[in-house]
């Protein structure tokens, strides 16, 4: 596998980054990489299309040491026990494209199978339009509680970063979801002219702020029933039990990646409001 590929066009004019495999298992955006990448022109700037976590992507794995979509921080974030991970070290390789570039594109799938969504601040409006209807949600918010992500760095440091939810892992309309959204992506970023693979969405979409998240206090927590991403949960109501202990929705709001979990201090759910 070549981690990185570099398509320039003829003309100058932006410099963006796409990313596939952050976590190795989920394949649509890999899949997607390597069905068009060889056949696509390039008109103006420059594009790094990066295969994000090699080793993770070799073994199927959701990641080799670290969790690399947290690895995006500043070094002194981490002690040197993550430092010494191979996610770590691969965060820092892949910093020095995002460095060079203006906006990223990050390609991601879940374990269960949800309405295709993304993650985008109000930076990427005019991007994000030609991306397929298919994604219903725009979430915002998330690097203010859950830090560490590429699509975070970018935005915070006066990019823009975005990145996308294409469904279920191995599923393939993510594939067909990941392949769009790139054209999309390009198209808006005036690499590309042609706008046969591209379609503008003039609909509206749902908004999601998130403001909070939940780590688990032990390796056992449970959900409390079935918690749909976006679905509404009261104030008060059970979200789940950490080895025994109620855990409570913080507020009315909407709730995102209620996941059982048996490790501690791992994400249990995120919580927001429209």
């Amino acid at each position: 596998m070549e981690e990185v590929i570099l398509k320039k066009g003829k003309y100058k004019g932006n410099v963006s980054v796409i990313i596939a495999g952050i976590h190795g298992n989920e394949t649509c955006g890999v899949f997607a990489f390597n069905e068009i990448i060889d056949d696509l022109n390039i008109e103006n700037g420059t594009v790094y299309f990066i295969y994000g976590n090699p080793k993770a992507i070799k073994i199927n794995k959701r990641m080799f040491e670290f969790n690399l979509n947290r690895a995006f921080l500043e070094e002194n974030e981490y002690d040197d026990d993550i430092k010494n991970t191979y996610e770590f070290k691969r965060a820092q390789f892949i910093k020095k494209y995002l460095d060079k570039s203006s906006a990223l594109l990050d390609l991601h799938s879940g374990e269960v199978d949800v309405h295709p969504f993304m993650f985008a601040e109000k930076n990427s409006i005019e991007i994000i339009k030609y991306f397929p209807k298919e994604f219903s949600y725009v979430v915002s918010g998330i690097e203010d509680i859950e830090p560490g992500g590429a699509d975070g760095y970018m935005n915070k440091n006066g990019k823009i970063g975005i990145c996308i939810e294409c469904g279920k892992h191995n599923n393939p309309d993510g594939v067909s979801l990941s392949k769009r959204s790139i054209y999309g992506f390009l198209f808006s970023r005036n690499h590309i002219y042609n706008k046969n693979n591209c379609e503008l969405y003039v609909g509206n979409r749902n908004h999601l702020t998130l403001s909070y998240s939940y780590y688990t206090k032990t390796d056992r927590f449970i959900l409390c029933g079935n918690f749909p991403d976006f679905s509404f949960v009261a104030k008060g109501s059970c979200v789940g039990h950490d080895d025994g202990d109620e855990v409570l929705a913080p507020f009315d709001g909407f709730i995102l990646f209620a996941r059982n979990r048996y490790k501690k201090n791992t994400e249990g759910f995120l919580f927001g409001f429209k």
